[in-house]
């Protein structure tokens, strides 16, 4: 991978630091508010130090903010004492900070390889739809060395499908800091000097139902952990870089749309979406034509459901889903993918016995399919996006990406049309009609290592570092 100059260890780290912008001491500015280690802090007392302002003398002012500040620490303490596995789930609205990108709450975790440190990260954001304050989870691993002029610079990693249960969100995952199956990909970033932030996503792992690959939601998430890690590490630069791959590329692309928006304060830099998920309504439709023994993408339909039921409750699954596969309905929120797909391929559903026969265009369909409508990731930025995608993945079908890119699905217009002069559309695999450094198949777990040259000229053209020598000979990787 690609190494910008300047990378040595932090010299400076702030650690620990959680639930408000800035850690200030109540006795140098008593008005201002506190925040504790290993807790978090709303500003729900304000009001009550205001009133100690006023009171004369001194004295009785020192004693009532001192009063104050006990109340707010024994409130901090029973709230976190309840909260689950670090997630929130025993928060309520008015603790949750207004501000979407506040840090509520951070803990050192074991360290991501290729890292200095790497922390869980507890933010506030808005759900999508509705818009009503929520908590998000995250990790942020910080590369060792010096941080270069201007901070580390930030990659705003988006993952791949993991599932809807709390239990599948990366954080959780081994060692409290995965990354949704791009481990390698990670690493080689943090060694080349790259801070890594790591959304899980609004409700995986955190309260309510994850709204899965409702593009929104995500990129919201994508985003906000960048404000509330800035809170946590002062080193990290405002230039950022989104990167996401699968059902992170479809958050990524929506993200790269709400940036200018949403975190107007850092400077986005471009886009990377690896074979990013598109053409739901046409997946939908044609879900009944899938060979039959795969059962995978039957439980991978259910949790689009799933998250399409979490972004309108109108929908009725009972109305769409056949009674074997409503049966299994429920271990959307229970089951990882992984588990949830052997379920289905042990009940044998196969994707055409998944739906009850024309439910799609009854009206309770048509609530299902205008969610999936708004899903498509057909987005417009002012940044670049490069879109890496192999040509032999069943994952994500090439033919859908490139509808995506060139033509626009279902009567939208393609992201060139909507995106002129920046999208980079690369395909890789054998018979790729543009830079084909594997000659191999390229499927949809590997397109994050044969992208690795393209993706490093990216991350570097983006933020402005010097480029490389050139690249030695493409060695052939095996087909077997």
């Amino acid at each position: 991978m690609s190494s910008p100059a300047s990378i040595a260890r932090p010299a400076y780290l702030i650690s620990g630091l959680i639930a408000a912008v800035f850690l200030i001491a109540l006795a140098a500015f008593p008005a201002q508010g506190w925040a504790m280690e290993g807790s978090f802090f709303q500003g729900q007392v304000s009001a009550e130090q205001k009133k100690c302002q006023a009171k004369k003398p001194a004295k009785a002012k020192a004693a009532c903010l001192k009063t104050v500040k006990g109340k707010a620490t024994a409130a901090t303490k029973k709230a976190m004492a309840g909260i689950k596995g670090l997630y929130g789930h025993n928060l309520q609205q008015s603790q949750i900070p207004s501000r979407n990108g506040t840090l509520v709450w951070s803990k050192e975790l074991p360290t991501t390889a290729g890292a200095a440190r790497t922390e869980f990260v507890l933010y506030s954001s808005k759900s999508y739809p509705g818009d009503k304050k929520i908590v998000v989870s995250g990790t942020m691993s910080i590369p060792e060395g010096t941080p270069p002029e201007g901070g580390w610079p930030v990659v705003s990693w988006a993952h791949g499908t993991t599932g809807l249960a709390d239990q599948c969100a990366p954080s959780r995952g081994g060692d409290q800091g995965s990354y949704g199956g791009a481990e390698p990909l990670v690493e080689g970033w943090l060694e080349d000097g790259y801070a890594v932030l790591a959304t899980d996503y609004e409700g995986l792992g955190t309260p309510k139902i994850h709204p899965y690959l409702v593009g929104v939601s995500e990129g919201r998430g994508v985003l906000d952990i960048v404000r509330a890690s800035r809170s946590a590490d002062s080193d990290l630069s405002k230039k950022v870089v989104i990167a996401g791959h699968s059902q992170g590329g479809h958050a990524a692309l929506f993200a790269a749309e709400e940036a200018p928006k949403w975190a107007a304060d850092f400077d986005h830099q471009g886009t990377v979406a690896y074979a990013p998920a598109s053409g739901l309504t046409t997946q939908a439709i044609g879900i009944g034509t899938l060979p039959a023994d795969a059962y995978g993408i039957s439980a991978l339909a259910t949790s689009i459901l799933r998250g399409a039921v979490a972004a309108d409750p109108r929908i009725d699954p009972t109305l769409l889903l056949s009674e074997e596969a409503l049966e299994l309905y429920p271990l959307t929120e229970t089951e990882c993918l992984g588990e949830l797909g052997d379920r289905f391929a042990e009940a044998q559903i196969s994707p055409g016995e998944l739906l009850i026969q024309d439910s799609l265009f009854t009206p309770n369909g048509s609530l299902f399919m205008d969610v999936l409508t708004k899903a498509n990731p057909d987005v417009e930025t002012n940044r670049p996006l490069l879109i890496p995608q192999g040509l032999q993945d069943t994952t994500v079908l090439p033919g859908l990406t490139t509808t995506l890119v060139e033509r626009g699905h279902a009567g939208t217009p393609s992201l060139l049309a909507l995106n002129p002069g920046l999208v980079d559309y690369q395909t890789y695999g054998d018979g790729t009609p543009a830079m084909n450094i594997t000659p191999g198949p390229s499927t949809h777990g590997s397109i994050l290592a044969d992208a690795e040259a393209q993706v490093d000229a990216f991350l570097l053209d983006g933020f402005g570092l010097p480029p490389l020598p050139p690249l030695p000979p493409p060695i052939s990787r095996s087909t077997a």
